[in-house]
């Protein structure tokens, strides 16, 4: 196990070397100065061998997770790259995180593994997921900047290894308690779905070398439903609102069933009523 600090201000380098030394981790590295996760993940690659595993130290993952989420490995040659199943471990601390609980297992799980199996599998969740170190060495490892979890898949997925998603590989994770701070995180989820499939990746839509069906039909479903639709929905709430208030004003101004442009369409109660 290799373990990177970088650069904690707390108490993880007294830890991580009183680890090091009972001989519960192989190695331990610090960065002095932050780098970010790109840097460190990059650090990692370096000593690690044939399959690399990063993830978060706020991470708590079951006790069968990691052999799970590496036996497909052995099975399949041509996997590059497997994610595992994230849930959220702070449900229970407000609304916000308990319906972002119910958004990871029944619509982020269910959808991976639909489109796993059709082969159109999009994104390696950052916190949970193994990689074969072959590919990773082929492509130079992560570049530095946002959306690096989806543009290390997608560069995978070029080279044509397979992208396979692990259910039974299940972690868990802390998510943003309050609705200011999940707005933050979807807002660049979304920043970088532009960046790295909208611009740095474009050539996926176009006739080339390494074009593939499977990739294109990946990229136009990520672009429809987590950026079409979602500023579609922006439209109809617009919408919604401005023919809810039309309703209601002209209901209360038009309190009967007469028809001024055509009186005959009125009812025979109606008329009886002089209406």
């Amino acid at each position: 196990m290799i373990v990177i600090d970088d650069g904690s201000d707390d108490q993880t380098p007294e830890i991580c070397r009183s680890l090091k030394q009972n001989g519960y981790i192989d190695t331990y590295f610090r960065n002095d100065v932050r780098g970010g996760k790109a840097s460190a993940a990059n650090l990692g690659l370096r000593y690690s061998r044939t399959i690399y595993h990063p993830f978060g130290c706020r991470l708590f993952v079951r006790s069968d997770a990691i052999e799970n989420i590496l036996v497909p490995f052995y099975f399949d040659l041509n996997i590059g790259a497997i994610g595992g199943n994230v849930q959220v471990r702070n449900y229970k601390e407000s609304l916000c995180a308990t319906l972002q609980a119910i958004e990871y297992m029944d619509t982020i799980s269910v959808g991976r593994i639909s489109t796993s199996e059709l082969g159109i599998y999009r994104v390696i969740s950052g916190a949970f997921g193994a990689f074969r170190k072959e590919a990773l060495d082929r492509l130079g490892g992560w570049d530095i900047g946002p959306g690096l979890d989806g543009d290390i898949t997608v560069k995978i997925r070029k080279l044509g290894y397979k992208i396979h998603f692990e259910p039974s590989a299940v972690c868990q994770t802390s998510v943003p308690v309050t609705f200011k701070k999940l707005i933050k995180q979807r807002l660049r989820w979304d920043k970088s779905l532009i960046r790295f499939r909208l611009r740095k990746h474009r050539d996926v839509f176009f006739p080339n070398d390494s074009f593939r069906f499977s990739n294109f039909i990946s990229f136009v479903e990520n672009i429809t439903y987590n950026l079409i639709l979602n500023v579609k929905w922006y439209f109809y709430l617009f919408d919604m609102v401005v023919n809810l208030s039309r309703n209601y004003f002209y209901s209360s101004n038009e309190a009967s069933y007469k028809d001024s442009w055509n009186p005959q369409k009125s009812s025979k109660f109606a008329k009886a009523l002089k209406l």
